[in-house]
């Protein structure tokens, strides 16, 4: 009998049994790498020894290797029961960069009407194919989502949620940009009209798309602009507002995270960044000396 025949006949038994190993052993408490280590030589019988090797090796490996983790999984019963939980991950985040990739064609579309509704549909049947490969429909995960010139982690409750968010981020940070959606607030402090990074300047968007984010916007500048009669004029006094009416807001738009989280944890940062570079711009150099009253000015 030649040797492949006979690899072909043992090939199957001995990924079952190698898998009903690493089964037992995980569940007594021993990880993948202590795994991959002791069974190197007869794991690299059923994979690529480069693609276990980086895996194991990787910080990030969704991010860095999901190739790798792909072909591993995909390739024997073993790898599949090893990076199960890993593939799952894998296929998530290949979502979420589907849904940038169709975003920003739907941007240069304006948002119009056809675009939109093809965008949702093949979102939500990427969903279905996500659940059938066994992603959970409803799982709470941190996803990053670019919000206004910056990546804030934002919690999610679903799959839907992914494309949700992000299709509300960038109608959004388009419409706020371009002068549709009245900046909030602390988006004053940060930003110039058409001045958001990553956002269209001169972007279209549909009225019906501005109205399903308008009254929880506006409703949170009314709360900021003049609560007990006084206009709150630094970041904390906007933020001490807004916290106690979140359920209400969620009730008006679901996306109000976005802006929630942008005032919280992002818009600091942005307007220390300004006020440092206006500072900078400020001091003399070789070419423009100044005096230092000139320079306070």
């Amino acid at each position: 009998m030649k040797y492949d025949t006979y690899w072909e006949i043992m090939r199957g038994s001995l990924d079952d049994a190698l898998k009903h190993a690493w089964e037992n052993m995980s569940e007594a408490g021993v990880s993948a790498a202590a795994f991959y280590r002791s069974h190197k030589m007869v794991l690299a019988m059923f994979a690529d020894e480069s693609d276990l090797s980086s895996i194991f090796e990787s910080k990030d490996r969704v991010n860095e290797c999901p190739d790798a983790i792909r072909r591993v999984a995909h390739g024997s019963a073993i790898g599949s029961s090893m990076f199960k939980t890993d593939i799952l991950k894998v296929g998530r985040k290949n979502f979420q960069d589907m849904i940038v990739s169709k975003l920003s064609d739907l941007q240069h579309l304006d948002f119009e009407n056809v675009g939109l509704e093809g965008f949702k549909q093949a979102m939500m049947q990427e969903t279905v194919n996500l659940s059938r490969m066994g992603a959970k429909p409803f799982e709470r995960v941190v996803s990053v989502v670019r919000y206004l010139g910056v990546d804030l982690k934002i919690p999610m409750e679903s799959l839907n949620d992914e494309w949700e968010f992000r299709l509300a981020a960038a109608v959004k940070s388009d419409a706020v940009s371009a002068g549709h959606l009245p900046m909030l607030p602390w988006e004053e402090l940060a930003y110039a009209v058409r001045g958001v990074p990553h956002a269209r300047a001169y972007g279209k968007v549909p009225e019906e798309l501005l109205a399903q984010f308008s009254a929880a916007r506006d409703a949170m500048r009314d709360w900021v602009s003049d609560i007990g009669g006084e206009r709150a004029i630094i970041l904390k006094d906007m933020q001490r507002i807004v916290a106690p009416r979140v359920k209400q807001l969620r009730q008006l738009d679901r996306t109000i995270d976005l802006d929630l989280h942008f005032l919280e944890h992002a818009v600091e940062g942005i307007i220390r960044e300004k006020n440092y570079e206006k500072v900078i711009a400020s001091l003399p150099t070789p070419d423009a000396p100044v005096t230092l009253k000139q320079a306070l000015c």
